[in-house]
């Protein structure tokens, strides 16, 4: 006789494969559509932003010397050279999408083309993790939805573009299968395997990005609060992530840094410091197996809590007293000056807290998924409470409080809260199609289900983007009262001038310009530039600001002799009065240029008709 219990397992696996399917090449439309209409300048031989050039730059010094612990960029922060905080995970994937191009292409053309959809693989990666983490929270009926909600998140999308190499992409897949793990020891029976590789998946999120500190501290308080409320047995998954996290983290610094750098104090990337904060944190769940096997002190609510607060005492107290400066952040290191002059006016640092109209549908626009859901997990926390679910949906509750207030507080993180609200979302749309059960004609409540679901996925983030694409009344003024001229600023073309033989191909130079042209420039030719958008060459950012913005002619000089600077770069634009403080009332270096008021030391170098929005002026000596 057949078994027909054992008929239905081929229909779901259909559509498993139906589901992955179709994420798959909804993925694919997206990457055709974002290159046809223009959404990225790749086709163009560009890439999104400045990082894209700095990795490849580094990834080329790389792939060149061999020199796997020396990240130093040698032309940038010219004469001196510049160390980037970056690290190797992100590198080693460059290299990786290089490989296989690199006997078609050459190495350059593959690391630049490779390097290019890096991070749409990585968005792929996401979507089919991301399918995967939601399996504990969202049935097979309701599942179809992740792909929909996932694919509209446009912060995770715009972090994933063709174009865009940066470590986002990889940092929001470890987000997600961080997630994914810690939900299934929130929601089923904790394997201690399952609990160590979730400290190894965060161990490697730390090594990509000390960023990841933030997803750190949201498994670890997770597990803590399951602990404290559950007590026996609740321990063993956190002492099986402190295990796994401390491992993973030392391994890390082994492969990151040479012996004789493994002690030295760093805090915008993977150190000892954070290897010393990890041991601290299981050193913790060490002594609660300790209490529950000998004292039993433990047993208890009370126990626990007195014992974490004992604990939490002593962590911070330790830590404190060893890497005080650790709780200032990853940009401890960095000046009030740096941030007046150039941080507080870079985009992704900018706050999303609504100040006005604008700034209210920017607001919805970035975070509309997460307004959305987070009162709906908000309440399933409370509706919950005595369910198995409960704790996941105590994590849902950290984390998007958490990134919420990040995002408010800087517009990078954004994106990371999206990709957060993606579960509980679709959980929202599952129950409100359910209340909808009531419609007795189907036909009107598949569209009655249809409409509310589409409102609940593109209601507020597309009101965002409809209302605040529209062109504000005080857009027509620039900032400064200085009207900016219009120009293309292309630097493709500007590079091919520079690498030319006569009158400056035949050496490197050292250029003085905008720190945002630095990367590209340190990528398509051998010079060398001052200034480059990265918080360690704070002298090289604020050089350039100090030549452009002096009021003598005679201080720019003499910075500019300090540094050996061959030639001067401009391009009249908004982002360079900004950076250089141009005002009507005040006259400066950059404002005579602007006027056509050169000192007699600069010599004006003929520019091709296709580059004359640029002026360059050779230093003479």
């Amino acid at each position: 006789m057949p078994n027909r219990g054992a008929m239905p397992a081929p229909k779901s696996g259909r559509r498993i494969s139906l589901t992955w399917l179709s994420f798959f090449g909804a993925w694919a439309v997206i990457q055709v559509v974002v290159l046809t209409f223009g959404a990225t300048p790749l086709l163009d031989g560009s890439l999104m932003g400045t990082d894209g050039y700095m990795r490849l730059v580094r990834v080329e010094l790389l792939y060149e010397t061999g020199a796997w612990f020396d990240g130093r960029i040698p032309r940038a922060n010219a004469p001196y050279g510049d160390t980037l905080h970056w690290t190797r995970p992100l590198d080693v994937l460059l290299l990786g999408a290089a490989w296989p191009l690199t006997p078609f292409l050459g190495f350059d053309k593959a690391l630049f083309w490779g390097g290019a959809f890096v991070s749409p693989l990585l968005l792929l990666a996401t979507g089919y993790a991301m399918l995967w983490a939601s399996k504990p929270l969202v049935d097979a009926e309701n599942r179809p939805f992740v792909i929909l909600v996932f694919l509209t998140q446009l912060g995770v999308l715009a972090y994933s573009l063709p174009g865009r190499i940066d470590h986002h992409a990889l940092q929001i897949l470890l987000l997600v299968l961080t997630t994914g793990l810690v939900l299934r020891l929130c929601t089923e029976r904790p394997r201690q395997g399952s609990a160590v590789l979730t400290g190894v998946v965060l161990g490697v999120g730390l090594w990509a990005s000390v960023e990841f500190m933030l997803v750190i501290l949201l498994a670890m308080t997770t597990l803590w609060l399951s602990w404290l409320r559950f007590g026996d047995g609740r321990s063993a998954p956190a002492i099986g992530l402190a295990l796994g996290l401390a491992a993973s983290v030392a391994l890390a610094l082994l492969i990151e840094r040479p012996v004789a750098e493994i002690l030295v104090e760093e805090h915008d990337r993977i150190s000892i410091v954070h290897l010393t904060v990890m041991l601290a944190h299981l050193a913790f769940w060490a002594l609660v197996l300790w209490g529950e096997r000998s004292t039993g002190i433990v047993a208890s609510l009370r126990g626990r809590w007195v014992s974490s607060i004992l604990g939490a005492i002593a962590g911070v107290a330790f830590i404190y007293i060893v890497y005080p400066k650790f709780f200032g952040g990853a940009m401890v290191d960095v000046g009030p000056e740096d941030f007046r002059v150039y941080w507080s006016h870079v985009k992704e640092l900018q706050p999303l807290v609504p100040s006005d109209a604008k700034s209210f549908w920017r607001f919805l626009f970035w975070l509309g998924s997460v307004v959305i859901c987070l009162p709906f997990v908000l309440y399933m926390v409370w509706a919950r409470r005595r369910d198995d679910t409960w704790m996941a949906w105590v994590y849902f509750a950290l984390a998007l409080g958490m990134y919420f207030s990040a995002s408010l507080r800087y517009l990078r993180f954004a994106p990371f809260a999206e990709a957060l609200a993606v579960v509980p979302l679709v959980c929202l749309i599952g129950a409100a199609r359910e209340r909808l059960s009531w419609i007795g004609n189907p036909a009107a409540r598949d569209l009655v289900r249809s409409l509310v679901s589409l409102v609940l996925i593109l209601g507020l983030p597309g009101a965002g983007l409809l209302f605040g694409s529209l062109p504000s009344p005080k857009a027509a003024a620039p900032e400064t009262g200085v009207a900016a001229e219009a120009g293309s600023c292309d630097l493709i073309a500007l590079a091919a001038f520079l690498n030319q033989p006569e009158p400056f191909g035949n050496r490197s130079r050292i250029i003085a310009t905008h720190v945002d042209f630095g990367p590209q420039l340190l990528y398509r030719t051998e010079h060398a530039v001052v200034g480059t958008p990265y918080h360690r060459n704070g002298e090289g950012i604020l050089d350039i600001h100090r030549i452009f913005s002096a009021g003598e002619s005679a201080e720019s000089k003499r910075l500019l002799d300090a540094r050996g600077v061959d030639l001067v770069l401009f391009c009249p634009s908004p982002r360079e009065e900004i950076l250089y403080e141009l005002t009507p009332d005040r006259s400066t270096f950059y404002s005579r240029f602007r006027n056509a008021q050169v000192p007699d030391w600069l010599r004006p170098v003929r520019l091709p008709a296709d580059i004359d929005d640029f002026r360059l002026y050779e230093v003479m000596r």
